[in-house]
């Protein structure tokens, strides 16, 4: 066997002809655009800006140790253009199931932000993780759309549903909120498409 060297920027490791080898990645790969860590943002949130562009047309958001200041404030997600929040218009549903089996849901109608999580999920002691798949974003004014997953702390909530502002416009970002300070840890992935 012989040593691999480091690769490229932006390369990725492969296996060609039985080996290792460094490659850029193909069409349709999850591209890293953004990764933050944020401790103890005040309870407007922690926005990210200029994440979503004309380069993909879809993108896949990694939320890791989402925690609140208070554990019974509620996650909230809200889509951002041109450095503004929109603050109207969702609509949506969040299932919240908790490990007794028994079932809380979440609704958006005309609401002000989508609220992903139910009272509780955002417990400091185990905190709360998601996967976003977000269409309809950056490319156009649009009306933008998200489904998620994601497993909530203290009670061990299973999380999932969907996100939908009736309000076209080019949006470039997101943010996240509870009633209280938060502490979260986010990767935005640009996913290529032909």
């Amino acid at each position: 066997p012989a040593r691999l060297g480091i690769g490229s920027t932006d390369q990725v490791l492969k296996v060609s002809g039985g080996g290792p080898t460094w490659a850029t990645p193909a069409a349709g790969a999850l591209t890293l655009i953004k990764r933050a860590t944020t401790t103890g943002a005040v309870n407007t949130g922690t926005t990210f800006d200029s994440v979503f562009t004309s380069t993909y047309k879809t993108y896949v958001i990694y939320i890791n140790e989402f925690s609140a200041a208070t554990g019974t404030s509620e996650p909230k997600f809200q889509f951002r253009f041109g450095g503004t929040t929109r603050a109207t218009d969702y609509y949506g549903a969040t299932q919240n199931i908790e490990r007794s089996g028994s079932i809380v849901y979440n609704s958006n109608v005309n609401a002000v932000a989508s609220i992903i999580g139910n009272a509780g999920v955002l417990d400091s002691s185990a905190t709360a993780s998601y996967t976003f798949t977000v269409n309809r974003v950056g490319n156009s004014s649009q009306k933008p759309n998200a489904y998620f997953q994601g497993i909530g702390a203290s009670n061990q909530y299973l999380l999932s549903g969907a996100i939908f502002n009736d309000a076209a416009a080019t949006y470039d970002g997101f943010i996240l909120s509870a009633a209280t300070n938060i502490t979260v840890t986010v990767s935005v992935y640009g996913l290529a498409t032909a």
